[in-house]
């Protein structure tokens, strides 16, 4: 009898990891086991980015002519922070501190190794499913920085443009709740 119940409260536990929970926002958020990428523990990545800065989305290259006009439509992009955490923003207004809530944002995690800056978020698709988007940054120029999302069975294969924007210190009040 003990043998069964320590079973199923093993297998109970296991099975919980593997659907998403929602925050008080509303907006999903995953288990860090459920990414295959794990959070930085490099310092060296803000030879890359900077965490106290937010990258605005300016251009997507695309075969797919929804992605372009989704960026001319909404104000969105993208905010590091430490511990290898990455948030990506949708509707952002920047003359309202609460847009940058990482509680309205989708979750995500990055990893420099020295040779490659990697990206793992988890995006929504039509019919309340999620997927792992797997992606890779460039540095292009002091302000600038590009996104190359792999290839999957669901997209990607396209390169998104950030613009670095400083943020004012009440701007970075903020921590992910993930």
């Amino acid at each position: 009898m003990v043998r069964r119940f320590f079973s199923l409260t093993i297998l109970a536990l296991m099975i919980s990891g593997c659907f998403p929970t929602k925050n008080i926002k509303n907006v999903v958020r995953f288990k860090s086991n459920r990414f295959k990428l794990k959070p930085n523990n490099n310092v060296n990545y803000l030879k890359l980015i900077d965490t106290s800065s937010f990258y605005w989305l300016v251009k997507v290259n695309a075969k797919d002519s929804i992605l372009g006009k989704y960026v001319k439509d909404k104000k969105q992009g993208i905010k590091f922070y430490k511990g290898g955490r990455i948030a990506f923003f949708r509707n952002i207004k920047f003359s309202v501190i609460e847009s940058f809530n990482p509680l309205n944002a989708e979750m995500g995690y990055y990893n420099y190794d020295e040779n490659e800056f990697l990206i793992e978020s988890v995006f929504p698709t039509p019919g309340n499913k999620f997927y792992l988007s797997r992606k890779k940054l460039t540095l292009i120029s002091k302000d600038t920085i590009q996104i190359k999302t792999y290839k999957s069975p669901r997209g990607g294969n396209y390169i998104t443009t950030y613009v670095r924007k400083s943020l004012k210190k009440e701007f970075l009040i903020y921590k992910p709740d993930w």
